[in-house]
């Protein structure tokens, strides 16, 4: 075989295919896995690089690619009195060129463990915090949206744990990747290492000539083909180890920092509109009160059960929304995009209905909300706790209302009967098609 440039060993010739198909919203930015694929034992590790654009064909085709890691000068760097002590991180550049690529992965190795974390200045950008599964996940969300799951990081990797088969992995929402490189104005570049054992690949032999083993540099990894010792390997004797570079892709624009309000129809109008457009007339849009299930699992967003609307913190708000009838909730679209992002809106608008269709649950189900009603099961609690106060008054007791069932009229006037856990279990919406199952009551204070 003349041509080894395009060759490729049997076990990893996947790794000659595009590395992202672009069929999901997310893209694997780091992987440490152990697992076999296509039926082929090894391993896998990748990391994510920031190429300039104008070296990224270079650096594709760079006889033996650019460097495999991710590399610092720790942990425990050894630093004399008179060094400054460098806390950058980087992937080595070309063969013989002095260069350094700025990473979005940092990761570093103690003994048998390793860490993967996403670039803190990254995370800065978009302003992400983290959220704890129970699963030794986290997630990276970005409540201006929000957005949930911008980033899924699992990131300690422990070698020496052998009930666990060792995984690492960093996924990235691709808008917000692309986002990113566009403003370092660079393309995301996998640096990978694999390696992977077989025992069927006819084109050893040939390549090897006679030889048990060679390295090769090829246009953007390098390549080790070796035969082990069959006493030791038998069922798995051809090693093919790869160190190279993929392309994962080069920004086009800045989906999540230009992002706009969407031109969307509301359903009764026959025109897709915007801020412009809503903002010239009073309009009005209609949406099923289960918009609200998006943000009951989230105690960080407020819900206004009695108007319908949301807000969080000084972040954004859905300002002028009113409840009608048993299941919907009007909104002010003027308001509605003054004061929310275009996620949000965009949410919002996959619940609405037509004016009518609001009407017509006001004339079937009449006009008490769930939240009327949730106030009403709160005030006959509070009725029961004066009552039941007055009696351990009476009886020397001397019992007070929150004492008997933690809650009392006055903090409850004060603070709003919504404002309490309780009351947030029961304004939760209940959809008609619910089961008895999913609208089981909440346990009350005591």
């Amino acid at each position: 075989m003349n041509d080894l440039n395009n060759y490729w060993p049997k076990a990893v010739s996947h790794l000659e295919r595009p590395y992202d198909n672009i069929a999901s919203d997310y893209v694997v930015i780091a992987e440490n896995n152990n697992e076999p694929y296509n039926s082929y034992k090894g391993l896998r590790r990748v990391r994510t690089a920031l190429i300039p654009l104008d070296l990224v064909d270079k650096i594709l085709n760079a006889p033996g690619g650019i460097g495999h890691e991710v590399k610092s000068l720790g942990p425990h760097p050894c630093v004399g009195n008179d060094q400054i002590y460098d806390t950058d991180f980087w992937v080595d550049g070309r063969m013989g060129h002095n260069e350094h690529f700025q990473t979005i992965v940092n990761s570093w190795k103690i003994h048998n463990r390793e860490i993967l974390l996403p670039d803190n200045v990254m995370l800065m950008t978009y302003g992400l915090v983290p959220r704890y599964l129970i699963d030794g996940k986290v997630s990276w969300d970005d409540p201006s949206g929000p957005v949930y799951d911008v980033l899924i990081v699992k990131s300690h990797v422990d070698y020496g744990n052998k009930k666990d088969k060792p995984l690492g992995l960093i996924t990235m929402r691709r808008n917000y990747l692309e986002d990113y490189c566009h403003l370092k104005k660079c393309a995301a570049v996998a640096i990978y290492y694999e390696e992977r054992f077989s025992v069927d690949d006819e084109t050893f032999t040939p390549i090897l000539n006679g030889k048990e083993g060679i390295l090769l540099n090829l246009p953007g990894r390098k390549l080790s083909m070796a035969v082990l010792d069959g006493k030791y390997f038998a069922d798995a004797p051809q090693l093919s180890r790869v160190w190279g570079v993929r392309l994962i892709l080069v920004p086009n624009s800045r989906p999540v920092t230009d992002d706009q309000d969407p031109k969307l129809i509301w359903p009764g109008y026959t025109e897709s509109m915007n801020y412009e457009q809503v903002s010239q007339k009073w309009i009005y849009g209609y949406v099923r009160d289960e918009v609200l299930q998006e943000y009951e699992s989230h105690p960080e967003y407020q819900i206004h059960p009695e108007s319908g609307g949301v807000s969080y913190g000084g972040w954004w708000e859905t300002d002028r929304t009113n409840r009608i009838g048993r299941h919907h909730i009007k909104i002010e679209l003027k308001k509605f995009y003054e004061g929310c992002p275009p996620q949000v809106i965009l949410h919002w608008h996959r619940f609405a209905v037509t004016e009518e269709i609001a009407k017509h649950d006001s004339e079937k189900h009449g006009n008490r909300s769930i939240a009327d009603r949730a106030k009403d099961v709160i005030d006959a609690y509070l009725s029961l706790l004066e009552s039941l106060e007055e009696l351990s008054n009476r009886i020397g007791i001397g019992q007070t209302q929150e004492e008997i069932g933690n809650l009392n009229s006055s903090d409850v006037a004060y603070r709003g009967w919504w404002s309490h856990e309780v009351a947030r279990q029961l304004y939760a919406v209940a959809p008609l098609t619910s089961s008895r199952d999913q609208c089981k009551p909440p346990t009350l204070p005591h």
